[in-house]
């Protein structure tokens, strides 16, 4: 429960990405590479909005933590 007495969700969260950020003006890579892939793991917390839209998002709940537990290069 959170401060508020609520309930929260928390998820982790593996994924994998290529690491390669690419000028938009240049097109070129200015960091990572195209072939660099890593393996990111995340903690996401999920808690109820104090005022939530439900016409415009469609649900009640809003991501209140995120943290980085792992960050693995796969390919060098």
């Amino acid at each position: 429960m959170s401060e508020r007495n609520t309930p929260s969700f928390t998820y982790t969260v593996q994924i994998q990405e290529i690491h390669c950020n690419v000028s938009k003006k240049t097109g070129k890579i200015v960091d990572g590479e195209d072939d660099r892939l890593v393996q990111n793991k995340y903690n996401i917390v999920l808690s109820p909005a104090e005022n939530p839209d439900l016409a415009t998002v469609g649900h009640k709940w809003v991501i209140t933590e995120i943290h980085q537990l792992e960050n693995v290069l796969m390919l060098a």
